[in-house]
């Protein structure tokens, strides 16, 4: 027979009635029994420590006090946590050092590993309790670090990158500035280790609000009195504007005499700073040296789309001209060509438009015209093409475009069409091309893009296009400058490039991955020689930073204007040299304030009693962490779990199983949701 102990809550003062009250819970009781007994078969349980004073004896059918028989030999315990006694002790007092215990929480806060009163429990179950959970936690339990196979709970593989698991540990805040921090750790971190930063710093609220991306830019010694480990300084990867006015009020607060203003330099800067701008908007660029004004001498080269930008990586790196920059008269091979026959000279080409504007409206999903203005007549053509080819589809638009433009043209027109929400408005693009219909009709174009419709349930966008032709002369965009020999300092993407409400992340990514491959194969370098960095810029709220884990990203700034947070990023981007005024980056505040620090990791199977990972750094059993997770993204405040098990897998990797701790029935829904389904789909596949 096997003796199960119950540390229940009888009220302090003997009179208290209490919801686990064994005078008044018997149903608890009498469940405990039943489940346990699956188990063990035939079990006894009894109440750990004397009765209170005056009250009457226990309901249960054996209620016995254990002072006169030895506790050690339980095979485990169920602890209430609203015990007027903390668990630890109670181990002392009743020789219960060796025995696990499984505490019954229905406090949210005793769920926490490190709360006084739970301190020394092996694990933490939320009451009301699930019977199927219940067994399979009993028998984690008392297998300690042994291998079990599931008996209770379906456990399921995972291997959907979709689904996320950051394993995160208490940190302590050193220094913190409006653009990074550094933490105190026990081994040193790689440069550029990628992670999530929860610091009560960043938001009032508990949960995704305090969570912020980081990059990990350097590791160096640390030694004191009582501690003895690396300052581990990182960047705010994408901060977003609530959280860094929430910061900056705090920083105002704790800094002798508030923040600085910003002071721009008379002198100059010591050295261009180049930067490549990737985006379709028109104003972005004088945007951008508004912001810097005084502060660095900027080169800007600006490319209207990633197609625009890899054309001229690629006409460089052949030594042939881009697509468009090809002569506005046909005074090259055509006039001395034997075969040709048309017009001699420039004054007798057929004109690309009938006049020196039209206007075209369309809808993008289908292409279909709904009006030129002014209207063409029937002897009239447009871009080489009559009006009933126009009245049938707008083709006619990239027939006579290079590829490399036509695809150009086509990703402006799908950005344009993206506009949504409050900004539709401003999905405004412009366009500057070679057009060739026939040899006696070509020239360049300029077309100009404007949402005038967004898009709305099936109804298609609507889009109005302004077309005139431009010479030679008025064709200098600066897309048209080669990018050879070039260090740029920074290559920035507008983030609406690879955002959108129709467009999955892992599309986004793989936008970003193509511009990383054509910078590789280009070696587009900065003034170091190193790989010139990415900064994703303009992005929605909506845009999660951690879908630019892996790549060459190295900054997300988010849509909000603020002149000296911008500044301060690309000082610290860059080299000081760069800069009129490199001392403008606010030096980071000494303090001493908990957060916690997330690493991602592999996950491989998941149940509602825990979890497995694959990891390269092997784990102490035993130890707490929390948990972040694409399973329940909108959770107030991170998941504990404890390493139960660690054993070395392939490849140098260990596989570390972990169970939950005091989980509510959100998450036992959202884990239970996800395996059940995944249950079912592997039915039907087989």
């Amino acid at each position: 027979m096997e003796r199960i102990g119950l540390i229940l809550n009888n009220g302090s003062d003997g009179t208290k009635p209490h919801p686990f009250d064994p005078r008044l819970n018997t149903t608890l009781r009498n469940q405990i029994r039943q489940w346990v007994i699956e188990l063990f078969g035939e079990v006894e349980l009894e109440d750990v420590g004397p009765p209170p004073t005056g009250d009457p004896a226990s309901l249960d059918s054996n209620p016995t006090t254990t002072p006169d028989k030895a506790t050690s030999e339980f095979k485990f315990c169920i602890y209430d946590s609203q015990h007027p006694l903390p668990l630890s002790t109670i181990r002392e007092l009743w020789n219960l050092q060796n025995v696990p215990i499984l505490v019954l929480s229905h406090d949210r806060a005793h769920a926490h590993p490190h709360h006084p009163n739970v301190i020394t429990a092996n694990d933490i179950l939320h009451v009301p309790l699930d019977r199927l959970l219940f067994l399979q936690k009993v028998e984690l339990l008392i297998a300690g670090d042994q291998a079990v196979t599931p008996s209770f709970l379906f456990q399921t593989k995972i291997d959907d990158p979709r689904i996320t698991f950051e394993l995160g540990k208490r940190v302590h805040i050193t220094q913190i500035s409006e653009i990074g921090c550094t933490v105190i750790s026990p081994r040193p971190i790689a440069v550029g280790v990628e992670g999530t930063l929860s610091c009560s710093l960043l938001g009032e609220s508990a949960g995704p609000n305090r969570q912020v991306e980081v990059r990990v830019q350097n590791s160096e010694p640390f030694f004191d009195s009582d501690v003895v480990g690396y300052e581990v300084r990182m960047r705010f990867f994408g901060l977003r504007q609530t959280q860094l006015k929430y910061l900056r009020a705090w920083l105002a607060r704790n800094i002798p005499g508030g923040l600085p203003e910003i002071e721009r330099s008379d002198r100059p800067p010591k050295h261009l700073m180049r930067v490549a701008l990737i985006t379709p908007r028109g104003d972005t660029q004088s945007q951008l040296r508004s912001s810097l004004e005084q502060l660095t001498q900027l080169e800007v080269s600006a490319f209207s789309g990633f197609k625009k930008f890899t054309t001229a990586l690629l006409s460089d790196k052949s030594g042939k001209q881009p697509a468009s920059e090809k002569p506005n008269t046909p005074n090259g091979f055509l006039l001395n060509h034997i075969e040709f026959i048309g017009p001699k000279r420039p004054e007798d080409l057929i004109p690309l438009l009938p006049r020196p504007q039209l206007k075209i409206r369309l809808r993008f999903d289908d292409l279909f015209v709904e009006s030129i203005e002014p209207k063409l007549s029937s002897s009239e053509t447009l871009l080489g093409a009559g009006l009933e080819s126009w009245e049938r589809d707008a083709s006619q638009l990239t027939k006579g475009l290079s590829q490399a433009d036509r695809e150009t043209f086509d990703e402006l027109l799908s950005w344009v069409a993206s506009g949504s929400g409050p900004s539709w408005k401003s999905h405004t693009a412009e366009f500057e091309g070679y057009f060739t219909a026939s040899p006696s009709t070509q020239g360049f174009i300029k077309t100009q893009m404007t949402l005038t419709s967004p898009r709305e349930g099936i109804q298609s966008p609507i889009i109005e296009i302004l077309i005139e032709p431009i010479s030679k002369a008025e064709n200098s965009n600066s897309e048209n400058a080669t990018t050879e020999e070039r260090q740029f300092e920074a290559i920035l993407v507008d983030a609406s490039l690879i955002q959108g409400p129709s467009l999955p992340e892992f599309e986004a990514k793989e936008r970003i991955q193509s511009l990383t491959r054509a910078c590789e194969a280009y070696n587009l370098r900065n003034a170091f020689g190193n790989p010139t960095p990415i900064v994703v810029f303009n992005a929605a709220d909506s845009l999660s930073a951690k879908i630019f884990r892996g790549t060459r990203v190295r900054q997300l700034i988010y849509d909000f204007s603020d002149r000296r947070y911008h500044a301060e990023l690309f000082i610290n981007l860059s080299r000081p040299e760069l800069w009129s005024s490199p001392g403008l980056v606010v030096q980071g505040l000494q303090t001493d304030v908990e957060a916690a620090l997330f690493r991602p990791t592999n996950i491989i199977a998941i149940s509602e009693a825990g979890f497995s990972i694959l990891d390269k750094i092997p784990m102490k059993p035993g130890s707490d962490l929390q948990i972040i997770s694409s399973l329940w993204p909108d959770l107030k405040s991170p998941v504990w779990s404890r390493v139960r098990r660690t054993t070395e897998a392939q490849d140098g990797l260990f596989q570390e199983d972990f169970i939950f701790l005091g989980v509510d029935d959100e998450i036992q829904k959202a884990v239970r949701n996800f395996t059940r389904s995944d249950y079912v789909q592997k039915k039907k596949t087989e």
